[in-house]
């Protein structure tokens, strides 16, 4: 592992939520609002990448001061001081064909995100659509997928079972332009070619003129593999995969140790800024 040298040049940085940012009870780290809002004030971009939906990320972010940029469904919708500046939605025909795919692997369950709110169908249990609200908020009930008014961004799958073993088997039958990606152990994705989050990092680093010499992402797990190529500043927590951390330039500390905290820290004196 390097050295973490000249912190003084980044100009953008992106964090993973679960593993990552928020420690294993879920809570974000103490002050890191403040951390976020003294990076706004040098000029530097703070990111979420999270395959989380939009009102979901800006609701556990609702009490900082500032506006911070999302990377919203593994990068299919981009929003920036609540501004949308990126959307890659599947169109009514394409929602309706991967309701249909799925409907045949049993056992699972399906969760439909748009950029403004997620939905579930109506036959969805009681107790699953409950389950559903604690990851996502405003959350629409329709009698079928052909009746959500917005594209979707990412279909997500909910499969108690294990999705690794079960569902993603079947899903890799899938072909383009549909992306499937594994989020967890009951949690897999499909979203539209030419999406992820390394895509929606590349897109700000783009339009701000960022290089990835000016970039810092932190992650722990192997959906954000391809995120952390786009950072020189490739921090691994403690606590990540082992392939993250045989691949990351740099290692932190854990999620349960506040490592990104520990780590923003130094980028902040590193411009002879200290957080009271």
């Amino acid at each position: 592992m390097e050295d973490m040298r000249s912190l003084d040049r980044i100009r953008f940085i992106v964090s993973d939520m679960d593993g990552t940012l928020l420690d294993s009870r879920g809570q974000l780290p103490a002050g890191l609002f403040q951390a976020v809002e003294c990076l706004k004030e040098l000029g530097i971009i703070f990111a979420i990448a999270s395959g989380r939906s939009y009102p979901t990320l800006a609701w556990q972010f609702e009490d900082c001061p500032c506006d911070i940029t999302y990377i919203c469904e593994n990068g299919a919708n981009i929003v920036k001081e609540k501004k949308k500046i990126f959307t890659h939605g599947m169109d009514r025909q394409q929602t309706m064909f991967l309701d249909r795919f799925c409907s045949e692997i049993e056992g699972i369950y399906l969760i439909f995100s748009g950029p403004d709110h997620a939905y579930v169908k109506d036959q969805t249990p009681d107790q699953i659509k409950k389950f559903i609200d604690h990851y996502y908020k405003s959350v629409i009930c329709v009698p079928d997928a052909g009746d959500i008014p917005e594209p979707v961004c990412k279909l997500t799958i909910y499969d108690p079972i294990d999705a690794e073993t079960h569902s993603i088997p079947r899903l890799k039958e899938l072909k383009s332009p549909f992306r499937i990606s594994l989020d967890g152990h009951i949690w897999a994705n499909i979203t539209l070619e030419g999406t992820g989050k390394e895509k929606g990092v590349a897109f700000i680093q783009g339009k701000y003129g960022i290089s990835e010499e000016e970039t810092m992402i932190f992650g722990d797990y192997l959906n954000d593999r391809e995120m952390l190529k786009k950072a020189y500043y490739s921090c691994a927590m403690a606590n990540s995969h082992p392939d993250i951390l045989q691949e990351c330039r740099f290692h932190i500390p854990s999620n349960d140790e506040q490592g990104v905290m520990q780590v923003l820290d130094r980028v902040l004196a590193a411009r002879g800024v200290r957080r009271a």
